[in-house]
This record gives C-alpha cells, sequence and structure tokens, in this order.
C-alpha cells in the first residue's frame, strides 16, 4: 500500500534533496511531461523533465553553493498545491568572489494518487528597498 504524503512533507523533501545534491530524488519531484517547467532567475525557460534533469545535474557538480529556505505561504486546492519560499543563496563566484542573493521560489505541485509531483517552478529575484 503506497503511503500519502502531505504537501508539507513533499515541500521538506524536495528542499532535502536539493540541498543534497540528491539527484535522484530530486529528479522524483518532477512530472515527467514535456510541458514541465521552471522560469529561471534570468527569465530564461527550461521545459521538458529531460532538460530539468539536465539542468539540476549540471547545478550539482558545482560543490561551492549553499541554500537555505523558509515557506512563506502553503496552500492546497484539491489536487494542486502551491508553495511560495523565500531562498537565500550563496556561492563563489568566477573570480572567487562570494556572492548572496535573496530570492523567491515559486513551486506548483499536482497530486495523483498519494504522490505530489511538481510541475512548474519559477525562480524571482527580490528587489531590496533603497535603504538596504
Amino acid at each position: 500500500m503506497m503511503q500519502m504524503i502531505t504537501l508539507e512533507e513533499a515541500v521538506t523533501d524536495y528542499f532535502s534533496a536539493l540541498q543534497k545534491r540528491d539527484l535522484e530524488k530530486l529528479s522524483s519531484f518532477y512530472k515527467v511531461s514535456p510541458e514541465t517547467m521552471i522560469v529561471m532567475l534570468n527569465g530564461s525557460l527550461i521545459q521538458g523533465y529531460d532538460a530539468i534533469v539536465a539542468l539540476h545535474a549540471e547545478w550539482f557538480s558545482d560543490f561551492d553553493w549553499s541554500l537555505k529556505y523558509k515557506v512563506v505561504q502553503m496552500n492546497q486546492f484539491d489536487e494542486v498545491g502551491m508553495a511560495l519560499t523565500e531562498i537565500v543563496y550563496q556561492d563563489v563566484n568566477d573570480t572567487g568572489e562570494s556572492v548572496e542573493f535573496t530570492y523567491y521560489l515559486y513551486l506548483l505541485f499536482h497530486y495523483d494518487q498519494g504522490v505530489w509531483t511538481l510541475f512548474y517552478d519559477q525562480n524571482t529575484m527580490i528587489k531590496k528597498a533603497n535603504n538596504e
């Protein structure tokens, strides 16, 4: 018998896989579909399961980044769940300098047969107020 997980558990497991660079586990969250998509911070669109897995494989080969997240809002509507999270991302750029930025990550999940699968992932930079 398949164990059903909550949306909250799915989001927690998704970020655990992301932070551990566990490509196999992370890939299991994405809906296997050519319509699954990620909107990147620069506005580019990554579409399709295979392209998304390849993107993460390349990203996970870089070992000098880390991220922390907090859930800003989470809602569930029948078979659709959404999570708006705030990400603090730290990395080292090509010249060896540390960089840090904060952005929103908006995740849309579909619930089917006890499993939450991710079909839309949007990254949006958070603009700082002028006095920050």
